[in-house]
């Protein structure tokens, strides 16, 4: 994927390289007595707590192709996408990523770029859980972003 074809800001860099690679899934939803219940008594969301889209795939997948449809979303914190950014890194090319920031003008230190890096892949893992999960409805993905972010963009 490359942004040089088009002039850019860091936020929308960081969309365009966070996308989401391959075709969106489209498995069956089918409900869990025991989810739908939490719910009926008043439980607004529920969210799984991983970053691994096998572990939540072991969670919501019912059957080949059926997952649970209360599942609202899941939860990314740093400990647990630490377990998944090396698949991420090796699939993706971060210095490709700094190469394409740097043509947009975007010249950033290594303590700048590192939190940039880290979001393009929460980005990512959001984009593939929601390709992967959502099947048209509503999914959230909460991330937690690297600090160094809130200061520079």
């Amino acid at each position: 994927m490359s942004i040089t074809q088009m002039s850019t800001t860091v936020p929308d860099a960081l969309i365009l390289l966070g996308q989401s690679q391959g075709v969106p899934a489209q498995p069956k939803l089918t409900s869990s007595p025991l989810l739908a219940a939490l719910k009926k008594v008043g439980t607004e969301h529920i969210y799984a707590d991983t970053a691994s889209q096998e572990e939540l795939g072991e969670v919501l997948r019912v059957d080949q192709g059926t997952i649970l449809e209360e599942i609202d979303g899941n939860t990314v914190n740093q400990p647990l996408m630490a377990k998944v950014i090396k698949g991420y890194l090796e699939r993706d090319d971060p210095a490709e990523w700094v190469q394409q920031l740097h043509e947009q003008g975007q010249e950033c230190s290594q303590k700048e770029i590192l939190p940039l890096l880290y979001s393009i892949v929460c980005g990512s893992l959001g984009a593939d859980m929601v390709r992967v999960f959502a099947r048209g409805r509503s999914w959230e993905v909460s991330l937690q972003l690297h600090m160094g972010l809130l200061n520079n963009y």
